[in-house]
Parts: C-alpha cells; structure tokens; sequence
C-alpha cells in the first residue's frame, strides 16, 4: 500500500477512535502526534492514546513504555487491522 493510503487509513482510524471515546463521555485533547495522537480526558482519568494502521512497532512500545506518566493514566496503542471496524486496544505498562 502506498503513503498516500496509509495516511488516508490512519487518518479516518483516529477520527473514528476520537468519536468513540467522545461517545462514551470523553474530551479529547489533540496531541502533536510525535508520542500520542490525542489525549481522551474524563473527570477521574486520563487516556493516552496512540492510533496504529500498520502493525506495532517495538520501537513505538518502548517510547511509550519509558514515557512518564501520571498515576491516573493510561497509555494506549490502538491498533485498526485493513478493513477492519473495530480496534484492538493494547494498553502499555
């Protein structure tokens, strides 16, 4: 697949990530995407999230393994599969 259709996959994959959190009462805070895409924030929690079309890197999982973060967050790869609807949520420790 070419760059163009993997930035046009991954970009409708955040969209559809960002609605789904917000459906299920979360703000979402852009990110500048070099770590996270965006931030999903509730009243008691916060979500780190990383959108993923391609598969994990080890490389990603260990920048955002060694990213601090504070006690009430997650930090999240979710992965979309090609043609797929649903993602695969991988919280990393």
């Amino acid at each position: 697949m070419n760059d163009f259709a993997i930035k046009k996959r991954l970009t409708r994959a955040k969209e559809k990530a960002k609605i789904d959190l917000a459906k299920n009462g979360y703000k979402i805070i852009l990110s500048d995407n070099k770590i996270f895409c965006f931030l999903a924030v509730r009243k008691k929690e916060i979500r780190m999230v990383k959108v993923v079309v391609d598969d994990i890197s080890e490389e990603e999982i260990r920048i955002i393994r060694e990213f601090e973060s504070p006690v009430n967050c997650t930090k999240e790869i979710w992965y979309r599969a090609p043609h797929q609807k649903d993602f695969e949520i991988r919280e990393i420790i």
